[in-house]
């Protein structure tokens, strides 16, 4: 039985204290999964049931099935979840994720269904049972109620699921048994710790990204929080910015598309408003100055993400409290309400960009994959997410100290903050922290970001990010970004891509090659167009050549192997799905490498 006062997963942006370590099975779990290219013809909820339903043994039990949940557009690709269920009644966290492309090809999938080798008892709590534990929460609202089948010690037990939103800023799901008793808890925020018209362009003054790295400083006397105070080296940081906000009567109100700020958590702060002025000039003293920073950060982000092509990711107004959780020293987002919470202890949340874009990557994450945040890896590359989009963000900006994600909130005595610059390895260095684990992947995406640049690596990864699953790995996010690479730029940039995944242990082998073999040279001539096509592959050397041809796949796989000698030229039957494959020619002085797409 697990009951914790913070429980898996809560995700504070302050968690290197809270030290979040599963004690429960269902958290340490991982799942099945499978990476292939499959065609399978037009994308929909019922062929990808017909591919799951023949792949999934444990589909193969009487009474058991799988009901669709969602299914995601993202730019090249559609992705379904499905939630497996005994008798009609859902499995907890027994649900399957798969993702196509637009071509109807199977690109992966994501198996965390359960082996029911024994019949469960149907004796499932009443609703009377669940009133009674409602009736102990005060301020409460009642998101959801629904009967489940819990997965425990290799049984199934009958459960009564109660998702609460509490005191407006606590959202959280319990299980309870036949007798009312807790069997699970957790907390569903994700912590840092009808759409507005667009009217008006108004002027603001805000810090971008913070006020440390525009100055070029560290934490320290005289650029110190010193209790929001208005000390005259942080108002200097202050730069002017125009903002598109709503213009209603003879007022302006921080409210368009993309964000509303709004107060809907204590302590009640009205949001800033202008009348006749288009102007919000504030000093960080004043609680409008906060507003105004969280409105431009969170907007220019999602300008970002709608020039990437991606129009359907958070596009929505998200409601945004700056002043939120009763002054605490953390933020977060929850998924039922899809709102922003940021507090005001220490450094106040909402004037640190960091801060703010961390929150909103967990917006983007539950639009582009919802309901799969579950798992410590997958909470993990949540949080890496948030971490990652900070250091991109920031780094886009201003370059000083670009590593130290949050900047500004962290990194100080009020907390540690975290860093994207960590020589981390997969598995070694995974200790079961959500936060300390993120710095993995974090990192590695930094590094990648060097190697291909802002746009390409936040590209691959928004488009990734819908594929994601319940209980998936590092590893399995590193296979899902090399695939949409393949899907988006024919693996253009495999080789950077696939060292860095490689040198951090996140990809089991990866091919370097000395020399990248041109389509066609003096030497050699391959035609790689007939290959994409369908067409068998051809290779003619320009003179007779000994050694060894193979075939690999994305995963380092050989598929092809084939000793030569004295040759000089070769067919190889094109008997190859679609995806991204590699030439390997080992020849008595040289070795070659080159990328073939077959389409």
């Amino acid at each position: 039985m697990l009951f914790c006062g913070i429980c898996p997963n809560s995700y504070s942006q302050k968690g290197v204290e809270i030290s979040p370590i599963s004690v429960h099975s269902i958290d340490t779990r991982t799942c099945i999964s499978k990476f292939t290219s499959y065609y399978i013809g037009p994308t929909n909820s019922h062929t990808t049931f017909s591919y799951l339903r023949n792949r999934l043994h444990n589909l193969n039990t009487p009474n058991i099935s799988l009901l669709i949940v969602d299914s995601i557009k993202s730019k090249k690709s559609v992705h379904f979840r499905f939630i497996q269920t005994y008798n009609n009644i859902l499995v907890y966290r027994g649900d399957v994720k798969i993702n196509c492309t637009d071509k109807g090809y199977v690109t992966s999938y994501f198996d965390n269904t359960f082996s029911f080798t024994n019949v469960p008892s149907t004796n499932f709590p009443s609703n009377g049972i669940g009133d009674i534990f409602i009736s102990t929460k005060h301020n409460t609202e009642v998101l959801k109620k629904e009967l489940c089948y819990f997965p425990q010690s290799d049984q199934f037990i009958p459960a009564l699921r109660i998702e609460l939103l509490q005191n407006n800023n606590y959202n959280f799901e319990t299980i309870l048994d036949v007798s009312g008793n807790i069997l699970y808890q957790r907390d569903l925020g994700a912590y840092y710790h009808t759409q507005a018209p667009i009217d008006s362009t108004v002027n603001a003054l805000v810090f971008n990204p913070d006020p440390i790295t525009t100055a070029s400083v560290v934490y320290g006397t005289p650029y110190v929080d010193s209790t929001d105070i208005d000390l005259s080296v942080l108002n200097a940081e202050r730069v002017s910015k125009n903002l598109r906000v709503q213009y209603s009567g003879d007022t302006f109100y921080l409210k368009n598309n993309f964000v509303t700020i709004k107060d809907f958590d204590s302590p009640v702060v009205a949001p800033a408003f202008m009348v006749g002025t288009p102007s919000f000039i504030y000093t960080r003293a004043q609680s409008g100055f906060e507003d105004v920073n969280a409105f431009y950060h969170i907007n220019k982000m999602q300008e970002h993400i709608q020039a990437l092509g991606f129009n359907n990711m958070v596009n929505y107004s998200i409601q945004v409290d700056p002043h939120a959780m009763n002054g605490a020293d953390n933020s977060q987002f929850i998924p039922s309400s899809k709102r922003l919470y940021f507090g005001e202890g220490g450094v106040d949340d909402a004037e640190d960009a960091d801060v703010i874009v961390h929150e909103y990557g967990h917006a983007m994450s539950h639009s582009a994959a919802p309901g799969t945040n579950s798992g410590n890896q997958r909470q993990a590359l949540d949080e890496a997410l948030g971490d990652y989009n900070a250091s991109s963000y920031s780094r886009s900006i201003n370059t000083y100290k670009w590593e130290n994600a949050f900047s500004w909130d962290g990194h100080n005595q009020f907390w540690g903050g975290r860093k994207t610059l960590s020589t981390k390895t997969y598995p070694g260095s995974l200790i079961g922290n959500v936060y300390m684990d993120a710095e993995i992947w974090s990192a590695t995406l930094m590094q990648i970001w060097g190697d291909i640049g802002r746009d390409t690596t936040d590209e691959l990864l928004y488009e990734s990010l819908s594929s994601y699953a319940t209980n998936m790995t590092m590893a399995d996010a590193a296979i899902l970004y090399l695939q949409t690479d393949t899907i988006l730029y024919n693996g253009a940039h495999y080789t950077p891509i696939c060292n860095r995944f490689f040198n951090r242990g996140l990809f089991s082998s990866c091919i370097v090659s000395t020399n990248e073999l041109p389509h066609k040279s003096s030497q050699f001539k391959i035609n790689t167009l007939a290959f994409a096509e369908g067409r068998d592959l051809e290779i003619i050397f320009d003179q007779p050549e000994t050694g060894n041809i193979s075939v690999i796949d994305i995963q380092g796989k050989t598929l092809y192997t084939r000793s030569i000698y004295n040759t000089q030229s070769i067919f190889i039957d094109n008997k190859f799905s679609s995806g991204l494959y590699f030439i390997t020619l080992r020849t008595e002085k040289n070795y070659y490498c080159t990328k073939l797409i077959r389409y």
